[in-house]
């Protein structure tokens, strides 16, 4: 929200009790963690987080890094089924939905658009994977291990497009033990959810399992009152997934993934405001918050995914390569009034294919100097046909080719400078070549363009970097400084191929915190604060002359702000507890639409 002063403020969230502050209390015995997980500790003690945050298996009281970690024990007991959910876990995370696409925030730095191909300033990976695919980042979660929510730029270790934070989702391993589980619930509005898991091994070489987790929704939560149909209904929600897990040696592994979800929901009903110019009410009004006008509106995907990871231990260091390709289909019907046309408003249909490639090397631990270096690659192709036939005085059809390449070498480093101090710096370079070829046609077989056909390239490269101090002020409480970079990548606007291409978003962070272990581990308490001079913010403006958005910079923001987090053991329960507040403002934002 921008409000007028002195300066144009940005009001990015303040969290406190509803919002931003949970509080779960579940049996002792529940305290599982992760399966990679929790150390042996008394009844009455906390169990260690471990994670893996900084690419190699930490303490999480270790990490300087602020990161939530939210286990299978908490998936179950916060009611969480889908990855959009994981915002009721974790103070200071918000996913919207922005039409089908997922749109996360972290610390307030985040994104509502959804235009093809643009990369998401919270980075979202699925088993070490990135996707970068939004619109495939709503789904549902069954058979996770943990989930980590790195808080601030992972400029370093994780780099593209991880500005903000990155949420890092990890699955159920395939042990050497059977294990089936299956759960089925059913609700108002007709809606039913199962899910199924079946694992075990098939030598004492190879484990497999396979995964099911679906949803269906029978009655939308409102009307369309033009229609007489259903309003705000999400169809389906499916996933399927199987993993395979190869033992090749002492210290060689091999993990196959594959996974298909499909998707398809009515999207937010839409109902405009009373007397709102260009929005003609049909007859009769609205009864209820869901009721919409206007033509049907959906959207839906369906995509898969294929991922090789290979893992060796030389001893000196452990090599991992994950290897991913995604290809999604997209189809949307959207109406941006309450008249009834034969013909939504605007349609579209795209694809998405993603080839990444990740190779990394990582030292053993508790040694003087630790580093982890690597190589990532990624090659992203998006194909785009949106069609336009109101607010138009002919239909039209436009059509976009969009490319990134991407390769980005790593390294970061730990060097223990005595036996309580550890100074981390890292550096990652990102070079990214950009191309995208569109034209457009009316129903007369007018071109829309001029020239007709658009081809455009750019070339964009950033560093960015890591800096960290740690200090063990006693062997239970740990402080830490930071200053991280991250960068958000430009990109062309698919729904406007003549535009110039975006420059990149770079957020500079400054973090102070400390990580505490209280009480004989009764309690974990982790404060930190962080200030962000956040620069070429992208953002979602709108032509009314061609009646599209499109992305542009905005310039300049600052954002400061503060997390507690607290776990505790109290009797036979376990507590967490978590609270976020931010402050931001625009301090330059030239042209901003009041």
């Amino acid at each position: 929200m921008i409000t007028k002063s002195r300066t144009d403020k940005l009001i990015v969230s303040l969290m406190v009790s509803v919002a931003g502050a949970t509080l779960i209390c579940s049996p002792a015995n529940a305290q599982s963690q992760s399966a990679t997980g929790a150390s042996p500790a008394s009844s009455d003690q906390l169990g260690e987080i471990v994670v893996t945050a900084q690419r190699r298996t930490e303490n999480l009281q270790k990490v300087p890094v602020t990161v939530n970690v939210v286990s299978n024990s908490a998936i179950a007991n916060y009611g969480i089924q889908t990855s959009q959910q994981l915002q009721t876990a974790v103070p200071g995370l918000i996913i919207n939905k922005s039409q089908m696409n997922a749109a996360p925030f972290l610390r307030g730095v985040g994104a509502n658009s959804g235009a093809a191909g643009l990369e998401m300033p919270v980075a979202i990976y699925l088993d070490g994977v990135y996707l970068p695919v939004a619109a495939a980042n709503i789904f549902n979660l069954s058979s996770i291990d943990r989930v980590e929510v790195l808080k601030g730029p992972q400029g370093t270790l994780f780099g593209r497009n991880a500005t903000g934070g990155v949420i890092s989702i990890v699955t159920r391993d395939p042990s050497e033990h059977a294990r089936a589980d299956f759960d089925v619930s059913y609700g108002n509005y007709d809606t039913w959810a199962a899910n199924a898991y079946v694992g075990g091994p098939l030598s004492d070489a190879v484990a497999a399992d396979i995964v099911y987790s679906g949803a269906r929704q029978g009655d939308g939560f409102g009307k369309n009152i033009s229609t007489g149909g259903d309003a705000a209904r999400d169809y389906y929600n499916d996933v399927w997934r199987g993993k395979l897990k190869f033992k090749l040696g002492d210290a060689t592994n091999l993990t196959l993934i594959g996974g298909y979800s499909r998707q398809k929901s009515s999207m937010n009903a839409f109902t405009p405001v009373q007397g709102a110019s260009d929005f003609i009410y049909a007859t009769p009004a609205p009864s209820g918050f869901y009721d919409a006008y206007g033509s049907p509106q959906y959207a839906e995907s369906h995509g898969y995914t294929v991922t090789g990871k290979l893992e060796h231990d030389f001893g000196w260091a452990t090599m991992t390569n994950i290897v991913a390709y995604q290809d999604t289909r997209i189809r949307q019907h959207l109406d941006f009034d309450s008249k009834v046309q034969a013909n939504p408003d605007n349609t579209y249909r795209g694809s998405e294919k993603v080839f990444t490639n990740e190779f990394q090397l990582a030292s053993p631990s508790n040694q003087t100097v630790t580093w982890v270096a690597g190589l990532f690659y990624m090659d992203l192709k998006n194909n785009n046909v949106s069609g336009t036939y109101n607010y138009v005085s002919v239909p039209q059809t436009e059509f976009s080719t969009n490319k990134t390449s991407s390769i980005a070498p790593f390294a970061q480093v730990t060097v223990a400078l005595t036996d309580s101090t550890r100074f981390t710096g890292g550096i990652r370079y990102t070079h990214d070549s950009l191309h995208i070829i569109g034209n457009g046609v009316d129903a007369n077989g007018n071109n829309l363009y001029s020239p007709a056909v658009v081809d455009k390239e750019s070339k964009q490269s950033r560093v960015t970097w890591r800096a960290a101090l740690e200090q063990d002020v006693t062997p239970d409480i740990m402080a830490y400084v930071s200053y991280n970079r991250g960068f958000r990548a430009g990109i062309f606007n698919t729904a406007n191929p003549r535009l110039p291409v975006t420059n990149p978003e770079i957020l500079d962070a400054f973090e102070g915190g400390l990580k505490t272990t209280l009480f004989d581990r009764k309690m974990n308490l982790n404060l930190s604060v962080f200030h962000y001079e956040y620069k070429d913010i992208l953002l979602r403006s709108f032509d009314p002359v061609l009646v599209k958005t499109f992305l542009t910079n905005a310039a300049h923001a600052r954002l400061t702000g503060a997390d507690v987090d607290v776990r505790a053991k109290l009797d036979e329960f376990d507590i967490t507890a978590g609270l976020e507040y931010i402050d931001g403002k625009y301090n330059d934002f030239p042209n901003a639409v009041l």
